[in-house]
Formats: structure tokens, sequence, C-alpha cells
């Protein structure tokens, strides 16, 4: 009995280090997608709609656009400069 749990132990410790190892290899990749461009229009996101964030979509799971379906939901009820933003949306590759 002794031995099957120092053999399990032995396989899960690698196993976890491996997991972790894919994990901060996903982020990297991840944060290495985000071009100087889109950063910038966040930031015009985030600066235009925080308030009615705030106000509408608190709640709201981020990722997956959920916060600007939430936003959009509340399209007669937002700021106009988030408004705006908002209508200008995503610009298109080209």
């Amino acid at each position: 009995m002794i031995i099957r749990t120092q053999a399990r132990r032995r396989m899960t410790v690698p196993l976890m280090a491996f997991t972790v190892m894919i994990a901060a290899v996903d982020v990297t990749v991840a944060q290495a997608q985000v071009t100087p461009e889109m950063r910038a229009r966040l930031k015009t996101f985030v600066q235009a709609c925080g308030a009615d964030n705030k106000r509408f979509c608190q709640g709201v799971q981020r990722g997956g656009g959920r916060v600007v379906a939430c936003l959009q939901s509340h399209a007669s009820e937002l700021s106009s400069q988030c408004s705006a933003v908002l209508a200008s949306g995503p610009k298109k590759p080209g």
C-alpha cells in the first residue's frame, strides 16, 4: 500500500508541474497577441463606458463579449461617449 501511494505521488508532482507550465504558456501567448492598437481601443472603451458599466453591468462576467452585450442591451440609457464608442465597433482586419 505504501509503495502504491509513493508511486502516485511521484506521478502527481510532475503532472501538476506540467499543468502549471502549460497554464503559464497559455497566459504568455494570450498576452503576446494583444497589439498596441487593441490596448488603445480598450483604454478608450474603459474611459468612455466605465461609469455605464458600473451602473448597468457590474455583475456581468468579463470575456466573450458579455459586457458589450450588456451595455448594448441598455443602449437607450448609455452616456453619449459610451454610445459613440460602441457604435464605432471593432475595426475589421483589412
